[in-house]
């Protein structure tokens, strides 16, 4: 027989190759189907997804008090990049002005690592600080200075120190210290 056909061998390759596909394509399809004459069972009921539980009714919000209004200050001067004169008007000089002031001052040199903040309730009292710290200021000009100066903010993030301290009474009166 090999002699009378010369590509037997390739012929007998894709005769083994039909075979196995038929018998693939039957092992497939009698996966699937019911012999002749049963049925085939009843297809099991998936198991239901199940539903997402409800979510709870969101809860009412708490009535958030009022933010504390900021105090409005001027500049008076920028002596160097850390140290700061400003002037608040006369109003504010409270307590609850001066906690709420010191807070915004620490809110506002939170990204430095110094800060000298002087706070005065008169323009004219900042504009004296040259002379006194130079010590040229007239005993009456040191006491003007000493009237209107009502507070401080002080931070050097390399010690730690980060406060507001304020004299209502000036400052040879009583202070209250307010650590952050």
């Amino acid at each position: 027989m090999a002699a009378l056909n010369p590509n037997w061998k390739r012929s007998t390759r894709a005769i083994v190759a039909s075979i196995g596909m038929l018998f693939l394509l039957l092992t497939i399809v009698s996966g699937s189907t019911p012999p002749p004459g049963k049925t085939a069972p009843a297809p099991k009921p998936r198991a239901e997804k199940p539903k997402p539980l409800p979510k709870p009714a969101p809860k009412p919000r708490e009535p958030q008090p009022e933010p504390a209004p900021l105090i409005d200050y001027k500049v008076v001067k920028q002596v160097t990049d850390e140290i700061v004169l400003i002037a608040v008007d006369p109003v504010n000089r409270n307590e609850n002005d001066m906690k709420t002031l010191g807070s915004q001052l620490h809110d506002n040199y939170a990204s430095g690592d110094f800060a000298r903040v002087s706070v005065y309730d008169d323009e004219k009292a900042a504009e004296l600080w040259d002379k006194i710290v130079d010590d040229t200021a007239t005993p009456e000009e040191e006491n003007f200075y000493d009237q209107h100066y009502i507070a401080q903010y002080n931070k050097n993030k390399n010690t730690g120190l980060d406060q507001f301290f304020y004299f209502l009474q000036g400052p040879n009166g009583p202070t209250v210290t307010i650590n952050y």
